[in-house]
């Protein structure tokens, strides 16, 4: 046996009641195939039902450990007794930590699971007969077929929660704060998501170890528990916008792009060719064209190096009305370039305010028709990275607000200098309040109360730092180096924080193009 497989392994399971149908076999496999060292914590989630009550007079002489809850909803659902069993755990000694649903049955090639489970940049996830479908059909397997003595371990989008195996370094790594590990915010659904979108930002791994099987019978008990809140929704639709995303980058992989691009090339070659064999005069005048481009980037190399201490990307679609406002507003706060790319495929004319402000060189205007989003953010944070010291990635109807006394932004950046983003609080207008007239140059908000907090957030962040190749839209980014903090200089390593300060810093948003919304004071 290997040093990681006699490393001490805790095991969790919540139930509530359906003693005889699940709980009791979950128990009776885990006694027979869980190799010692071992610590087995059960929590009876307030549970009604005689022989559900009586489990630990039936198991007094296992050594299994039981809690009772007597109020699940006050405890903080299924999340509460993760958190809870976690920390038991390493108190007594665990060095891995198993969160195995009620209904669950395990067999002999549950000790290749509890081997495997050893780096602390993975969660870990067995192969099973209902693990859902989704992000979790890389985990089906039909029977009970599969290699025992196999420890490979594949890759997946994310791991189902009925069976998550971490080590301790894992789990200590990707604390949701100082008192919990997952988001308590979460107490029915969406906890296991939750904690592996902050686990994949921060460079971790989902994968499967396809040398156990565990079945499940998917009871969803917890299910008529859970609110159905918007912090659910968000969560599915994080997952849904996460599945799509990959299915459109295997499709695109999968697509003709290289034969293509060959034959482009080879198209280009001949033209080449063709132009050698008509003489010199045909070469220069096929490279007459190339010459005015030629000059540009010549320019732009003799051109001194321009170096800003904030500064704003924005990318839209059309919505050119109302950007000289928007611009004016930022630059009274000390914004002091802004990058601008439009995906719209006719372009209109620049108002005459943001030609003014692209003629001075306060900001820059680029044009990619029918690009996608994170293409054009992606060319922004790396076109900023070698002028910008901090940025700003907002829309056009999102305004940074200063509510403290300082009322310039790169002053208050300053004493986040050690990290690589800050987070700020993201507030929405609701639909009733949102032909209020306003005006970016006299902001006010001596109606506070009409907005409305939102659990989503946005981060002004070091351009040099962040990783292009692994973007999440706007709220938070995933660096080279350093992390994501709050006002209070706290961790944030999620797409979402309901508890943000916003003491010192804002983001108003007005949901649509805020030009429709100007008052004819501005």
């Amino acid at each position: 046996m290997s040093a990681e497989a006699r490393k001490k392994c805790g095991i969790v399971v919540t139930y509530h009641n359906h003693a005889a149908d699940f709980v009791v076999p979950c128990i009776e496999s885990l006694l027979a195939h869980t190799p010692a060292p071992r610590y087995i914590l059960l929590f009876d989630n307030q549970s009604s039902e005689k022989d559900a009550i009586s489990l630990p007079e039936k198991y007094k002489d296992s050594g299994i450990e039981f809690v009772r809850i007597d109020d699940q909803q006050e405890n903080g659902g299924l999340t509460g007794t993760w958190n809870q069993g976690i920390e038991k755990c390493f108190e007594n000694g665990c060095e891995k930590v198993v969160l195995l649903n009620h209904d669950t049955v395990v067999n002999e090639s549950w000790p290749v699971f509890l081997g495997a489970i050893e780096r602390g940049d993975r969660v870990y996830g067995p192969v099973s007969d209902k693990p859902g479908r989704g992000p979790y059909e890389a985990q089906i397997a039909e029977n009970e077929t599969v290699f025992r003595d196999s420890r490979i371990e594949r890759e997946t989008e994310l791991v189902n929660g009925f069976c998550l195996g971490f080590a301790k370094k894992a789990l200590l790594s990707n604390k949701y704060d100082e008192k919990h590990y997952f988001d308590p915010h979460f107490p029915w659904g969406g906890n296991e998501e939750e904690w592996q979108y902050r686990f994949i930002l921060s460079g971790g791994r989902a994968v499967i170890v396809e040398g156990c099987f565990v079945s499940h019978h998917k009871q969803n008990e917890w299910r008529k528990f859970e609110k159905k809140d918007r912090w659910r929704r968000l969560a599915i639709g994080w997952s849904r916008a996460a599945r799509s995303f990959k299915k459109k980058i295997n499709l695109f992989l999968r697509s003709d792009f290289l034969k293509r691009a060959k034959a482009r090339t080879g198209r280009i070659a001949g033209k080449i060719g063709g132009a050698l064999r008509r003489g010199l005069p045909g070469v220069f005048a096929w490279l007459k064209p190339l010459e005015s481009s030629l000059k540009d980037r010549i320019q732009k190399l003799l051109a001194p190096k321009r170096e800003f201490n904030t500064s704003i990307l924005a990318v839209f679609s059309g919505e050119h009305r109302g950007i000289g406002e928007w611009i004016s507003h930022h630059r009274n706060i000390g914004v002091q370039h802004f990058y601008l790319y439009d995906l719209s495929l006719h372009a209109s004319e620049r108002d005459a305010a943001v030609a003014q402000y692209v003629k001075k060189g306060i900001a820059d205007y680029v044009n990619l028709p029918g690009s996608e989003p994170d293409d054009a953010h992606a060319a922004g944070i790396k076109r900023s990275a070698r002028e910008s010291r901090w940025l700003a990635a907002i829309n056009l109807d999102e305004f940074i607000w200063l509510p403290g006394p300082e009322k310039n932004l790169h002053h208050v950046l300053r004493a986040y200098s050690d990290h690589s983003g800050l987070a700020v609080n993201l507030l929405f207008l609701p639909a009733e309040s949102k032909g209020r007239a306003f005006c970016p140059s006299d902001f006010s908000i001596e109606a506070e109360d009409t907005w409305k907090k939102s659990p989503s957030i946005r981060t002004i962040a070091r351009p040099d730092r962040i990783r292009t190749d692994r973007l999440f839209g706007l709220n938070n980014f995933a660096y080279a180096q350093g992390r994501t903090v709050d006002e209070n200089h706290k961790g944030v390593f999620g797409l979402f924080n309901p508890d943000m300060p916003g003491s010192v810093i804002r983001i108003y948003s007005y949901g649509k193009n805020p030009a429709e919304k100007l008052g004819d004071e501005c």
